[in-house]
């Protein structure tokens, strides 16, 4: 990596690669318990520049987050579970809006989704499909679909974990204006293989 000879550049950005590798699985030169106040800083800084009006700050915390995101620790994939659902959350009061911030979200959430408990995985569900019933281009709603997949897919029986959000998948499977595409990616994904 060339540093423009500049020693003082080189020395910050090792010391912030240094900092985030502590929240790594294979590379924290602590114990886990010693590295968890370290670790809720990074998540902290790193939800609050991606939630910056700034796009420069933005994107880069998005693409540290995408980069990273399957290296981390799971209490730390859990964090930033938390925090991106949130996020996502208060995306929601602008429903054609921010389209790009959401599907940073749903990108990073693919790499996290294993270290989720079952309290916030039923959050994740909730909101993904609140978040469906507001998009209506289809491409849109094929990539919020592929990540309710990724729930239904990890549990036995997603439409008795997921109740309600399964009842609003239902009401947009059935609803007019659902394209035909859309209507068969929800039947597959809430009948794997036909099943009634």
């Amino acid at each position: 990596m060339r540093w423009a000879g500049d020693p003082l550049l080189e020395k910050v950005i090792r010391s912030q690669m240094w900092y985030i590798q502590q929240s790594f699985a294979g590379w924290a030169h602590f114990p886990e318990h010693a590295a968890k106040e370290m670790n809720h800083t990074l998540v902290r800084d790193l939800l609050l520049h991606f939630h910056s009006s700034d796009f420069n700050v933005h994107s880069s915390s998005f693409y540290l987050m995408l980069s990273f995101a399957d290296d981390w620790m799971p209490h730390v994939q859990e964090a930033f579970g938390f925090g991106l659902l949130g996020l996502l959350d208060l995306l929601l009061l602008s429903p054609k809006e921010h389209w790009g911030r959401k599907k940073f979200i749903l990108m990073v959430l693919e790499s996290i989704s294993p270290s989720l408990g079952s309290a916030q995985r039923q959050r994740w569900v909730d909101v993904l499909t609140r978040l469906l019933k507001q998009e209506d281009a289809r491409e849109k709603q094929e990539v919020i679909i592929s990540n309710i997949e990724i729930f239904y897919s990890a549990d036995k029986d997603p439409r008795s974990t997921f109740p309600e959000a399964d009842a609003r998948l239902e009401e947009i499977q059935r609803s007019r204006s659902t394209t035909e595409a859309v209507r068969k990616s929800l039947f597959s994904m809430r009948f794997p293989l036909g099943q009634p």
